[in-house]
């Protein structure tokens, strides 16, 4: 049986504060793994396009089939005038070969969203929550 719980959403910035950058942390604290929602705003300079908003959403889901779920809430929270980007990392399949990072489709280059990607999990410690809950 399959128990469904709302998602935790949290900011890059409460990850970071509130957990020291340690998602396992926020998952020590909880009955059931939850699926994690982490969101980060941010505004850079990209070149020959100047200030850019953006809205990177990393859903990190510990049960099955919830990506389009979680996709939904990110695009609610994006605020207006601001681009999103989401990733959808499903735990529940760690240590198999259908695991990865699945980046949605976007007009973006593949360096800035790499880039700002990798900033959420470095950030917030996404790896090191996975694998722990995954062993």
């Amino acid at each position: 049986m399959t128990v469904n719980s709302d998602p935790v959403i949290i900011s890059l910035e409460e990850v970071m504060t509130d957990y020291k950058g340690k998602l396992s942390a926020l998952l020590h604290r909880q009955k059931q793994k939850p699926n994690i929602l982490v969101t980060w705003q941010v505004e850079i300079e990209v070149k020959k396009a100047g200030k850019q908003r953006f809205f990177v959403s990393v859903a990190v889901c510990f049960t099955p089939d919830q990506d389009e779920e979680m996709r939904d809430i990110a695009s609610q929270l994006c605020p207006k005038g601001t681009t999103p980007i989401f990733v959808f990392i499903p735990a529940y399949s760690f240590g198999s070969r259908d695991f990865g990072i699945y980046i949605a489709e976007n007009n973006l280059g593949e360096i800035l969203v790499n880039g700002l990607v990798n900033e959420v999990i470095e950030q917030a410690g996404i790896e090191e929550a996975v694998t722990q809950t995954g062993q």
